[in-house]
């Protein structure tokens, strides 16, 4: 829909006339290139500038803007395209979510056309530092170091399960990193709620990253509806998919690097790419120590846990589950911290 912009000179308002009228259609043009206010009241509230172009999705665009004149990034969503379960979901995950390690959501407007989520502005994502391998200037010099890093992950994420829901859509693209070098987890628009027991229907499909996906959940794309509606995922498909990241993460070799991408393919699209990760998640074949992970690593045994072929099997993030012997993801991660920062001194 176009707004009739000159309608109080020329005295019409109708998608008509903005047709046929060569003022107005100039300037409905020129809008197109321009910021959009937002008024509430009558005040400017929320501004955003659709030539700053900060990301953009299947059903949406992240924007430059400011909230009563706080630089943010603004996410406009495209209320038209999604399917009617999902126009609510991103907004009613986001307002229970309050942890310096997930993204914040500060307000929210719509009309008819748009849902727009006001959200604190991020400088880059995981994906652009680990693709960036040469960025010093913007990434490594203030970069949390390594395991500070996968703390900060592992703790939004236990958060977001503690919330109960699960966010279905882990991966490098949806880890921002903040102005201060926090890392925050994004973008639940296929987020869902839980049981307490972390266990969450699955009639609706798989939705998210393929490549990033729990073999149990990969399975149910060739299962029919009716099929799914008596099978139960639970919030270990996040586990699998944090897993997957954190050998991205600490590789930093670039878009394939993966622990379930053949050793030493050469991927001429990201279509083969795709293909061959997810079937060897489907084969339990990864390949950690042969992509460049050694064994002595402090993230192997770790990493490996997290990414077992059956939920059950896998790694806790900060709760062991009934029965394991195994340390969880947390406790690994702040032994490794403490053993890197040393014995304490004693002060006399």
């Amino acid at each position: 829909m176009r707004f009739h912009l000159n309608r109080e000179r020329c005295g019409e308002n109708t998608l008509a006339h903005l047709n046929n009228c060569l003022p107005c259609l100039v300037q409905s043009r020129k809008l197109l290139h321009s910021q959009t206010d937002i008024r509430t009241n009558g005040a400017v509230m929320l501004q955003y500038d659709r030539s700053k172009i900060l990301g953009n999705g299947t059903f949406a665009t992240v924007f430059w803007g400011t909230w009563n004149g706080e630089a943010v990034a603004v996410k406009r969503i495209e209320m038209h395209k999604l399917n009617k379960r999902f126009k609510d979901r991103e907004e009613v995950a986001m307002r229970q979510m309050d942890h310096q390690n997930v993204l914040k959501l500060k307000e929210v407007q719509e009309n008819m056309d748009f849902k727009l989520l006001v959200l604190e502005l991020c400088i880059g994502t995981v994906r652009n530092y680990v693709n960036d391998v040469n960025d010093e200037k913007m990434f490594n010099q203030k970069m949390p170091n390594e395991v500070e890093a996968l703390i900060q992950m592992t703790n939004g994420l236990a958060y977001i399960h503690s919330q109960h829901f699960v966010h279905r859509d882990i991966k490098p693209e949806n880890v921002l990193i903040s102005s201060s070098y926090v890392l925050k987890i994004s973008d639940f628009g296929v987020s869902k709620p839980t049981q307490p027991t972390g266990s969450f229907s699955v009639t609706s499909g798989p939705q998210g990253t393929k490549t990033y996906f729990a073999p149990e959940y990969l399975r149910l794309e060739h299962q029919e509806s009716e099929e799914r509606k008596n099978i139960k995922a639970d919030k270990s498909i996040d586990i699998f998919s944090l897993g997957c990241l954190f050998f991205t993460y600490i590789m930093r070799k670039g878009p394939y690097a993966h622990l379930f991408a053949t050793p030493g393919m050469q991927f001429n699209s990201k279509e083969n790419y795709d293909i061959d990760v997810t079937n060897n998640i489907l084969k339990d074949k990864k390949f950690l120590e042969k992509n460049g992970l050694s064994k002595g690593h402090y993230a192997f045994k770790m990493i490996d846990g997290m990414t077992k072929a059956k939920s059950k099997d896998r790694w806790g993030l900060d709760e062991k589950k009934f029965g394991s012997n195994s340390q969880t993801v947390i406790e690994t991660l702040k032994l490794e911290q403490r053993r890197q920062n040393g014995p304490k001194q004693t002060v006399v």
